[in-house]
């Protein structure tokens, strides 16, 4: 997905789309960007400025956060955690 791309470069996320889907409630919650509901350009733009300011100090911050959270949620250690957690909870029949 484009999200695991742009986390695991440590950038800032900028979601359009509806602000109660799961893309938009991850990004609010991990702290990673931020959500605008089409043809909110005045939001977007406001935040690309407000981003920019002070040397882009805000985005610094939230590309870290950014990479953290990449690191958390779906390095290939994490995806073979979750697998091993769902083989895991399979019943086994022949037991």
């Amino acid at each position: 997905s484009k999200l695991s791309g742009i986390l695991a470069a440590g950038r800032p996320v900028l979601f359009v789309g509806p602000p109660g889907s799961a893309l938009a409630n991850f990004i609010l919650q991990e702290k990673v960007g931020a959500v605008f509901a089409p043809g909110d350009a005045a939001g977007l733009a406001s935040t690309l400025q407000r981003w920019a300011a002070n040397d882009g100090a805000e985005a610094a911050v939230l590309g870290q956060t950014a990479r953290t959270c990449y690191e958390r949620h779906f390095t290939l250690e994490f995806a073979l955690d979750q697998w091993e957690n769902l083989l895991c909870a399979i019943p086994n029949k022949a037991e």
